[in-house]
């Protein structure tokens, strides 16, 4: 038997306290969100909710962003549920783009493959 840890998370903190999370998957063989050692998938982004919209979920955004460009990965998706226009305004301003669209059966909902892209 053997157990593999796929998910690294990201915390963000102010004055010593944990505001906010990203987890990182790097390999889920399952689907397109990820492909070994070029593209890893971001998930349950959170910010507590008396610090959202001042540049927190971007500042980790990026931290997580430039952390992966530097060990080679230029690939990164997100999944963001259709109807979330901030987290998609946020998104895109930090270079994400449609990659598909999707339906998750589980939590009956329509949302969108995103996906940020650099250059070699």
């Amino acid at each position: 038997m053997e157990i593999e840890r796929v998910r690294k998370e990201f915390f963000i903190k102010d004055a010593g306290e944990t505001i906010g999370m990203v987890g990182v998957v790097e390999d889920d063989r399952s689907t397109r969100r990820t492909i070994p050692g070029r593209r890893v998938y971001l998930q349950d982004l959170k910010i507590k909710e008396a610090f959202r919209r001042k540049g927190y979920a971007t500042k980790l955004l990026e931290y997580v962003i430039k952390s992966y460009e530097e060990q080679g990965i230029y690939e990164i998706t997100i999944a963001v549920d259709s109807k979330n226009e901030p987290a998609k305004k946020l998104y895109e301003k930090l270079g994400f783009s449609l990659l598909q669209h999707g339906f998750d059966c589980y939590r009956n909902r329509r949302y969108e493959l995103l996906i940020h892209r650099k250059e070699e």
